[in-house]
C-alpha cells in the first residue's frame, strides 16, 4: 500500500508494509521514497566549481563537444534547444555571454552520488 504523505510539494511517498498475521498496529515497517530533482543538473555541477558561470547562459556539450545536452535557465531563455549543434551557437557566444563546457560525466556521477547519499536525505 502506498500513500502520499503531506502535501504534493513535499514529494514523500510512504509505503506501509503490514504483517497480516500480526496485530494491526504491530509489525508495521515504513519506508520512504523521495524524488530528488536537481534543476539543470549538469550545469548546476559545473557552476558548483566555477562561480563565474552564475547568472549567465551556460550549455554543457555532448561528447566531442558536438551538441547541447544541458542548458541553464538563462540559456533556455535565449531559445537554445537541447540538441542544438555547437557550431551553430559558437559564432554568437560572445555576444550573449554564452559559456560552453565539455561534458564531464565523472563529475556528474560523483555529484549525483553526493545528492543521493542517504545521510543527506534524512
Amino acid at each position: 500500500m502506498s500513500e502520499l504523505v503531506g502535501r504534493a510539494e513535499d514529494w514523500q511517498l510512504e509505503h506501509v508494509h503490514r504483517d497480516p498475521a500480526a496485530d494491526p498496529e504491530a509489525g508495521v515497517r515504513r519506508e520512504r521514497t523521495a524524488l530528488v530533482d536537481v534543476n539543470n543538473f549538469y550545469v548546476s555541477c559545473e557552476r558548483a566549481f566555477d562561480p563565474t558561470l552564475l547568472n549567465r547562459p551556460v550549455v554543457v556539450l555532448s561528447n566531442n563537444d558536438g551538441c547541447v545536452v544541458a542548458r541553464s535557465e538563462e540559456a533556455k531563455a535565449l531559445g537554445i534547444a537541447t540538441g542544438t549543434p555547437w557550431f551553430k551557437l559558437a559564432p554568437s557566444a560572445d555576444r550573449f555571454r554564452l559559456a560552453a563546457r565539455s561534458s564531464n560525466y565523472e563529475l556528474y556521477g560523483d555529484m549525483s552520488a553526493r545528492v543521493m547519499n542517504p545521510r543527506m536525505l534524512q
